[in-house]
């Protein structure tokens, strides 16, 4: 004999009719694609020519490489060339300040010659 505890813990075992009508039905699920619906869409033999995420950071990282030594070899030579323009510059700034004042320097020496 079944009793009322019994019915009350069947209850919560089993699904109410309230319950089964949150369920989908028949007409909700057409609303979603059908076998044939997806074979339309690519399959993995069909995108397998395009690359994987793998061999795209690969290929990053190939070319990342391939600029680090370029800009290796730019920089190997464009250094000695700021080593001589910044020689250049100390020179200039050690003599500039004979050229600063050569006006004053020839207008003295041309006193003198012609006073001699």
């Amino acid at each position: 004999m079944i009793t009322n505890d019994d019915i009350k813990k069947l209850k919560t075992v089993f699904a109410t009719k309230n319950d089964l009508k949150k369920f989908a039905t028949k007409d909700d699920l057409k609303k979603f694609a059908t076998k044939d619906d997806l074979k339309k869409f690519a399959t993995k033999d069909d995108l397998g020519v395009y690359s994987t995420k793998d061999e795209l950071r690969s290929l990053k990282n190939e070319i990342f490489d391939k600029m680090d030594e370029k800009y290796s070899q730019l920089f190997n030579l464009v250094d000695p060339l700021m080593k001589e323009i910044r020689g250049n510059e100390e020179s200039r700034n050690i003599f500039s300040y004979r050229i600063e004042d050569h006006e004053t320097r020839l207008k003295d020496l041309e006193k003198k010659a012609v006073t001699a």
